[in-house]
């Protein structure tokens, strides 16, 4: 299946999922929920980095990077069943999969202990929607308009929300309407981590005004 493929081999890219840690790490606190943990790649830097985390996915994959469990849940279900609540929860790039996206968003804000912290990073720019997005098994991309009206909704309010990786933009415009291959290529993969040390230190100075993904950060 593509979307397993594409997930392993994004998984691999350890500057990258370091990347995706520095946007976040100064948010995250206490007993962490990691909703959608798929392979295990945000897992493992979590575990590195001594987080206390609990790690949850609707399927059960072959883990990749981490010793640690994944536990099957679906989070758009009675969020009661876990019988846990949270100081903060981290949602990386799974909100696009899934199709009851405002039940899982209310489901997390209602696991969340006092003051608590939602981090959701999803895919941004509607037009950029294209055949990786499907190959992907996403339902949507979001405006930034929309995620902010989805986290409000939830009664979270938005502390921060940011646009980052303009050049994965590019990249990703590039892959589906010139390349029109719905599966990421190593080689460029392992292009794009090169230099993620290079954008990400690039974007501290300048935040991009848009970019392949918005990171939102509200409490409760």
């Amino acid at each position: 299946m593509e979307s397993e493929i594409n997930l392993k081999r994004i998984s691999l890219q350890d500057n990258y999922i370091k990347w995706l840690y520095d946007l976040i790490k100064s948010d995250i606190s206490g007993n962490v929920l990691e909703v959608g943990a798929g392979v295990g790649g945000f897992t493992k830097i979590l575990e590195k980095n001594g987080v206390n985390i609990f790690p949850i996915d609707k399927k059960i994959y072959d883990i990749c990077h981490s010793n640690i469990k994944i536990n099957k849940f679906d989070i758009t279900n009675n969020p009661k069943k876990l019988e846990m609540k949270f100081d903060t929860i981290i949602c990386m790039n799974v909100l696009e999969h899934i199709k009851e996206e405002k039940t899982a968003i209310k489901n997390m804000a209602s696991l969340l202990n006092d003051k608590g912290t939602l981090i959701v990073m999803v895919p941004a720019i509607k037009l950029a929607y294209g055949i990786i997005d499907k190959a992907n098994e996403h339902y949507r991309r979001y405006s930034r308009k929309e995620i902010k009206e989805r986290i409000k909704d939830s009664g979270l309010k938005i502390k921060r929300i940011n646009y980052t990786n303009f050049i994965g933009l590019l990249g990703w415009i590039y892959q589906n309407n010139v390349l029109k291959c719905n599966i990421h290529k190593v080689s460029d993969l392992n292009r794009f981590d090169r230099l993620c040390p290079i954008i990400s230190k690039m974007e501290s100075i300048i935040k991009p005004v848009i970019g392949l993904n918005l990171v939102v950060v509200a409490k409760k």
